[in-house]
């Protein structure tokens, strides 16, 4: 009795340590799962070959195969105790191995493989032409008229910039559902991940609880026309347990009358800031 309770004090200890480093909820179940199954199954394992030497020491007249002692041979119980234990640690090597993503600032050899979906150039406005009056004379020349609909610059790099900076506070606040929702349908995840896996680990990222903070400095950016847009500029990232700097460039492509990410690019891993003295 002493024994289970402190079995389960250690457990709760170990799932509140694994907590409080940023684990998610779902690893934190697993391993509190499998390893208390693979303990007790060991222990069983034990168990039976200590049962099995004594009875080989006790079995004097019984034939010689019969008193070889195997730890295999244990109750149909603890062959199924067995087997859920290995289960719950596979489903915990898995999904650790699986699902887990680079560090929030990737490296420049994940970057180099990143795939980038960058929509084509939109075509030029059309040129509407004034058709010739054929009572015209000849010296009057023929005029041109050109169908001018296109935005200001200054207004098309100032919602750029506003979506840029409420992608950051969306990520900062820890506000997932947002933060997800201002990249693109043709954003394409870096390495093998599918969208539906990078979605889920950036859910388990995006948190409150990793008291995240996102600082944007330096900012350029280069239109091409009115839909396209690329931002560069030098990102911090601090967490509870990362802090990391990096120059970054987002392309932005206006997709049912808002900017939407459709790729992210790491274009260098920069030296953290010298602290102040």
């Amino acid at each position: 009795m002493v024994f289970s309770a402190f079995f389960l004090w250690g457990l709760l200890l170990v799932g509140l340590l694994l907590s409080s480093m940023g684990v998610p909820f779902e690893d934190v179940v697993l391993t509190l799962v499998a390893l208390p199954l693979l303990a007790l199954f060991g222990l069983l394992v034990l168990m039976q070959l200590n049962e099995n030497r004594m009875q080989k020491r006790f079995a004097d007249e019984a034939p010689r195969r019969s008193r070889r002692a195997r730890w295999y041979k244990q109750r149909p119980g603890r062959w199924v105790l067995g087997l859920l234990a290995l289960a719950a640690v596979s489903a915990l090597v898995m999904h650790l191995t699986g699902g887990t993503a680079a560090p929030e600032a990737l490296t420049l050899a994940a970057v180099a493989n990143t795939a980038t979906a960058t929509p084509a150039a939109p075509p030029p406005p059309p040129v509407a032409r004034a058709a010739a009056d054929p009572a015209r004379t000849p010296e009057t020349p023929a005029t041109t008229t050109t169908t001018t609909t296109t935005t200001q610059p200054a207004q098309v790099r100032a919602a750029v910039q506003a979506a840029v900076q409420a992608w950051a506070k969306a990520w900062s606040a820890g506000q997932a559902d947002l933060y997800l929702s201002m990249y693109s349908t043709v954003f394409k995840p870096a390495g093998k991940q599918t969208r539906p896996q990078w979605e889920r680990t950036r859910r388990e990222r995006v948190t409150p609880a990793q008291q995240i903070r996102i600082d944007l400095d330096d900012l350029a950016m280069d239109l091409a026309g009115d839909t396209q847009a690329d931002v560069r500029f030098v990102q911090r990232y601090a967490a509870k347990h990362f802090q990391d700097r990096s120059y970054k460039q987002l392309h932005l492509v206006l997709e049912n009358g808002q900017w939407k990410i459709a790729s992210e690019t790491v274009l260098a891993t920069l030296a953290p800031e010298a602290s102040a003295p």
